[in-house]
């Protein structure tokens, strides 16, 4: 079995505020005397995990590029990602990855980890 494909750790940590959406995994029926019915849809609620950095150096993009356009390829594989607000180390897959040049070798950069 191979190794599991790991976050860098050369990444510097994301800023603040670190956003965690949960996903509803439930369904929910109203009825025509007001009464409303609900169940789960699926078992596991996922986390969706926003991270941004303001200012990030050019190095530290590269490196966070070509993680996650050559090695995961976007959403295609999973990866661990330790949360660094909890050391909780998740199986997560890229969903979004969004960049803008700042200034000169300094990068916006915001993405989305859910977790598998």
């Amino acid at each position: 079995m191979s190794d599991p494909i790991t976050f860098p750790s050369t990444i510097p940590n994301p800023e603040y505020p670190l956003k965690v959406d949960h996903e509803n995994n439930s369904i929910t029926s109203k009825f025509e005397d007001g009464t409303v019915q609900s169940r789960l849809k699926f078992t596991k609620s996922r986390k969706t995990f926003t991270l941004t950095w303001s200012s990030m150096a050019q190095a530290d993009y590269d490196d966070l590029e070509e993680f996650i356009v050559n090695t995961v390829k976007h959403a295609a594989l999973i990866f661990e990602w330790t949360n660094p607000t909890d050391n909780v180390t998740y199986n997560v897959r890229c969903t979004r990855f969004d960049a803008e040049l700042k200034f000169v070798n300094f990068w916006d950069v915001e993405i989305e980890l859910q977790e598998a």
